[in-house]
């Protein structure tokens, strides 16, 4: 639990979530600015923001990966939630990010704004989500609630247009109805999904499922 404020807040639990996904990764969460509605994203817009913040994390690690940059890992996997998405649009507009192999991107009830940004992870390279993630293609996936819903639509909508005629229909998913991703949905390129679970409670009850399916290396 979040000890910010009177009261704690409940957490994702993402440590145990990632345990849980079997998948073999580093989980990195900078905290820029808590209990601000849109967190400012501060040094990581700046040019090579986020290459520098992960130079620096993999530099303080044990083992062979404190030898590593930012540009040697096989695949780094962008999870929002809520105001980061302001975040999210300042290291997407230019569709890449120099020195960071970005293949996939969550907005978890986050397409709050900033569609235009958001929609140049897709808009940039639409080739990239051809294959699927087990081969090395890009994947977005949003997942809202009803406050997001006007701008989650609106990401879709431009990033079906981008994709038509490059990914197959069947790996474009978008639904309204309120219900739990299922194992097709997991397997899109693009899905845009509206779950039942509340705008707190969505990181903490789908990101291990999101990482399972994820193009994350399996742990052996």
């Amino acid at each position: 639990r979040c000890p910010h404020g009177d009261l704690p807040e409940a957490s994702a639990d993402l440590i145990a979530q990632l345990a849980r996904s079997g998948r073999s990764a580093a989980l990195i969460v900078p905290e820029l600015a808590p209990h601000r509605s849109a967190a400012p994203p501060g040094a990581l817009a700046q040019p090579g923001g986020l290459a520098r913040l992960l130079d620096e994390v993999l530099a303080r690690s044990q083992g062979p990966q404190a030898a590593w940059r930012a540009a040697d890992l096989q695949r780094v996997v962008l999870i929002c939630h809520s105001g980061s998405y302001r975040v999210a649009a300042a290291l997407l507009a230019r569709g890449d990010v120099p020195g960071v192999p970005i293949h996939e991107v969550y907005l978890l009830d986050a397409v709050y704004g900033e569609v235009p940004a958001l929609a140049a992870f897709v808009e940039a390279a639409p080739s990239a989500f051809a294959p699927s993630v087990a081969e090395g293609g890009q994947r977005l996936v949003v997942l809202h609630g009803e406050g997001t819903e006007e701008g989650s639509r609106a990401l879709w909508q431009r990033a079906q247009a981008a994709l038509a005629g490059v990914v197959p229909e069947g790996r474009l998913r978008h639904s309204d109805r309120e219900s739990a991703p299922d194992a097709a949905d997991l397997a899109a390129a693009v899905l845009v999904h509206r779950v039942p679970a509340g705008h707190s409670a969505i990181p903490a009850t789908y990101t291990a499922d999101l990482l399972a399916s994820s193009g994350l290396p399996v742990i052996r």
